[in-house]
């Protein structure tokens, strides 16, 4: 979950770049106060590398949910197959890794893992039910063309927040984006997806609670055990959670407790999604086709970019009050939207 962001009149009092030098001091104080809020790591540490595995494994899967969730939510209205939903599922795995190199290297330099946004969901909605192709009947080709278009006022939209990171234009507007402003569009994206997330626990009410309540337990209530010196319920919940989940389904799935073809066939770990999809692909640009750039589809995607940038500068802000860096500098939010828009 995550924080408020700092109001961004914190610029103004602690101007620190945390990765361009600045006051080495202020940097020791905002780690002491991360340590005292409880955070075992800040960004001036520098974890074994077994943790450092753990801990990155755990950052995607606390993610991974909602990485399959947006191709699960948009494919089946574009007319998709279960391969060519598996297709983009894999595609938005592996440029997400590549983002994150970018954001983490040349971007604002904070811990963040870059996915896939639900800002763009409705941008996304609104071209997938454009009459001109809904108006094509055959599944396959009209998948193919709306991912075209979509693809197409995609790299427009990332071409504007390019442009808007690169060119400074974000740093005037800064001291209006506030708490204030952050938290209702963060709030808004979030109920607005209420309605899917919670129809697609109730497919399985059984796993979906297990796992919730799982997550709870251990980090919440378990946090202060610890083993070998690590609070390992604090520092891996998800994964605790997910293989306990996992396993205890597996075992019911072993045992028939589901009938396949079933009322609840959708709990089974067997699923065949899993078995038919290939160990190994990697995505490449066209893969698709070339992209489609309309206006109708650009000018709603850029309304997504702009509510996804406001999400973005929340997200920096809290990210680095969490980790123990110093507020980002106008500099910093800049690079990190260019590096988003990439």
């Amino acid at each position: 979950m995550e924080e408020q962001p700092e109001s961004t009149a914190s610029l103004k009092e602690d101007p620190v770049d945390p990765e361009a030098g600045g006051n080495k001091e202020q940097k020791l104080t905002y780690a002491a106060k991360a340590k005292a809020n409880g955070m075992r790591y800040t960004i001036t540490d520098v974890p074994p590398m077994h943790l450092c595995i753990l801990f990155g494994i755990q950052h995607y899967m606390t993610m991974l949910g909602a990485t399959v969730l947006i191709p699960l939510i948009v494919t089946p209205a574009m007319g998709a197959t279960s391969d060519q939903t598996a297709e983009v599922i894999s595609t938005i795995f592996f440029v997400s890794g590549l983002n994150t190199l970018v954001q983490t290297t040349l971007g604002d330099r904070l811990p963040i893992v870059q996915g896939g946004s639900f800002a763009y969901l409705s941008a996304t909605f609104s071209i997938i039910f454009n009459p001109a192709l809904q108006a094509i009947a055959d599944p396959n080709e009209r998948f193919l063309q709306t991912m075209r278009t979509i693809q197409g006022a995609v790299i427009v939209a990332g071409i504007c927040q390019m442009a808007v990171g690169y060119s400074g234009l974000v740093v005037p507007v800064l001291r209006f984006i506030s708490p204030v402003i952050v938290a209702p569009v963060i709030a808004a994206v979030g109920f607005s997806l209420y309605a899917v997330a919670w129809q697609n626990i109730s497919l399985c009410f059984s796993m979906g609670l297990t796992q919730m309540l799982a997550i709870i337990i251990c980090s919440q209530y378990l946090k202060k055990v610890k083993f070998g010196g690590y609070p390992i319920f604090a520092m891996f919940p998800i994964i605790i959670a997910i293989t306990f989940t996992w396993s205890f389904n597996a075992i019911l799935t072993a045992s028939d407790v589901w009938e396949e073809g079933g009322d609840y066939a959708t709990c089974r770990t067997d699923s065949s999604l899993v078995k038919d999809v290939p160990w190994f692909r990697i995505p490449y640009p066209g893969q698709w086709g070339a992209p489609i750039f309309k206006s109708f589809a650009i000018l709603p995607m850029l309304g997504g970019a702009m509510a996804g940038m406001i999400e973005s500068i929340g997200d920096y802000y809290s990210c680095a009050k969490l980790s123990g860096a110093p507020p980002p500098t106008p500099g910093i939010v800049s690079r990190g939207l260019a590096a988003e828009g990439i």
